[in-house]
């Protein structure tokens, strides 16, 4: 049933999205995710009429290094989110991104530490719902980047 359910809403991609969202909606999706083969963190799911919905968990680490090439301290930069992008059958695919979730400079490194733990385990626990193990490190699309910003 889920399937006719999210068929019927493409035409819609906001009720769509709100409708993946749901508890409900993920659990009826749990065990259909498969994860990519060349694209390891993108996680799909396809129904019934080849409509594929893909999900991608994105945690990215920013760190600015002064002239001297060290890190400056207080000016990491630490965001998570997950992308949801649909592939409806015959038609243009459309993608939303949801839990956005930064720690920027300004907090003390064990508290950003700390809180993008907490909002990398709300993102684990999405998945969780919908049956995607995220324990393995192709499971997520990980970055780490650091910046060179000269403060003369």
């Amino acid at each position: 049933m889920i399937d006719a359910e999210l068929k019927a809403l493409l035409t819609n991609p906001e009720a769509l999205f709100t409708e993946l969202r749901k508890d409900t909606t993920l659990e009826a999706l749990k065990g259909r995710f498969v994860q990519g083969e060349k694209v390891k963190n993108f996680h799909t799911a396809t129904l019934e009429d080849g409509t594929k919905i893909a999900f991608r968990f994105i945690d990215c680490i920013k760190f600015l290094l002064d002239v001297k090439m060290k890190k400056i301290y207080g000016r990491d930069s630490f965001l998570s989110y997950l992308e949801i992008t649909v592939y409806p059958a015959g038609a243009k695919a459309f993608t939303k991104v949801f839990d956005v979730k930064q720690v920027v400079q300004g907090v003390s490194k064990p508290k950003a530490y700390e809180k993008h733990s907490v909002n990398l385990a709300k993102l684990v626990d999405i998945a969780t719902k919908a049956g995607i193990d995220l324990t393995s490190q192709d499971s997520w699309s990980r970055t780490y980047v650091e910046s060179y910003k000269d403060l003369r």
